[in-house]
């Protein structure tokens, strides 16, 4: 049991030794620029491009999960978690909105703080 504590408490120390020798050739080291926008605007118009089908997708499960959550309630006859669904619903479908509009928003706000 000491033995495999000794080797986890040194695991660390040994991960450090190996990668610290890669340091001293910093001067060799080329890094590239992974984000290709070189305006702020273009920034967020590639970051929007990229989020937009992500948050479609999450919007489409989450009316799926809603609208579920709505029928068994309905079933059930339960009054509250009904009012409960649909206040839920109301949120998913703004939600969902704000995702289908997520590239105009992001070019209003841009073309805002240009104008300032």
């Amino acid at each position: 049991m000491r033995f495999w504590t000794l080797i986890l408490r040194m695991a660390p120390l040994h991960a450090i030794l190996w990668i610290t020798p890669g340091f001293g050739y910093a001067e060799d080291l080329v890094v590239s620029n992974p984000i290709s926008s070189n305006t702020v605007e273009d920034l967020v118009k590639n970051i929007t491009k990229e989020l937009q089908p992500v948050a479609i997708t999450f919007a489409a499960f989450a009316v799926i999960v809603v609208g579920l959550k709505f029928l068994i309630a309905a079933v059930s006859g339960n009054e509250q978690k009904i009012t409960e669904a649909r206040k839920l619903l109301v949120w998913v479908l703004i939600g969902a909105a704000v995702a289908v509009g997520a590239y105009a928003i992001s070019t209003a706000v841009v073309n805002f703080a240009k104008e300032l």
